[in-house]
């Protein structure tokens, strides 16, 4: 689905964590926005980063 441009976010909650499910044990962050898109309105964004070789990188991204 094309959300189209960014209208606004809004970051709701983030978390350190070092376990998810389906993941192997590491250090994780997960970033909750609420979002609006022009053409998907009140979305839920899912972040989660993984520290990797001393760098955070984006290991997941998901839309509700």
């Amino acid at each position: 689905m094309d959300t189209g441009a960014l209208q606004s976010r809004e970051l709701i909650d983030s978390a350190y964590t070092t376990t998810l499910p389906g993941a192997p044990e590491g250090q994780y962050v997960v970033l909750h926005y609420h979002t609006s898109f022009a053409n998907r309105q009140d979305t839920l964004e899912t972040l989660t980063l993984a520290l990797a070789k001393g760098y955070w990188r984006i290991s997941g991204y998901y839309i509700k």
